[in-house]
């Protein structure tokens, strides 16, 4: 899945949404896309902490394609604490509610219209995702891994994250899905998936 389709997927299903489900998933969206902007515009840190603690908030997503008009896309609520003496980035995502969408919804979404049978399709999801990271300087590398139950599936998430500390004195954070990332659902394997995780 092109990390771009799953992103814009996302910030398509944050218009004119309707339930419980559907509120938490459009302001996760609309959340994602603005503190995406904001840490995009940063530059790569140069002086990361050696000593002390960091606190990175956001939203991460998260998206898997299982073939044809089968697409799903979660977001949930990433909290992320940096130990600079010791070089380690561990957190987790919680909160996660996702939405499963076929080729024409997610089309029709990256084109900012809502399609018919969307708007009570979004669902909350158990479980949660364990992000444990080490960096060299300013980049980081590490692994994703949880379980995730949504609908009567089983999603289980696991692999490799990359990312890199960004901004005066690493004041954000990036992390995208790295080798090996991948989100099996049913212990079935996808065509592909995707990870991102934005925060400051």
């Amino acid at each position: 899945m092109k990390r771009i389709g799953a992103i814009t997927a996302a910030i398509g299903a944050s218009v004119f949404l309707s339930g419980c489900s559907l509120v938490s998933l459009g302001l996760d969206a609309r959340d994602f896309a603005k503190q995406q902007e904001a840490v995009d515009k940063m530059n790569t840190a140069t002086n990361v902490p050696t000593s002390g603690f960091a606190t990175y908030e956001g939203i991460a997503l998260m998206g898997a394609e299982y073939g044809n008009n089968d697409n799903v896309v979660f977001l949930g609520d990433g909290a992320l604490v940096a130990d600079f003496a010791n070089d380690d980035l561990t957190g987790a995502v919680t909160d996660i509610n996702g939405i499963t969408l076929t080729d024409a919804q997610r089309k029709a979404l990256q084109n900012g219209d809502i399609p018919k049978g969307i708007l009570f399709a979004a669902s909350s999801a158990s479980g949660q995702v364990n992000i444990n990271a080490s960096n060299i300087g300013a980049a980081l590398t590490g692994n994703a891994d949880g379980t995730l139950n949504m609908d009567g599936d089983k999603y289980v998430v696991s692999g490799g994250l990359a990312g890199e500390y960004l901004g005066n004195g690493a004041t954000a954070v990036k992390l995208n899905d790295g080798s090996g990332f991948i989100i099996k659902r049913n212990g079935s394997n996808p065509t592909g998936s995707a990870f991102e995780f934005n925060g400051q």
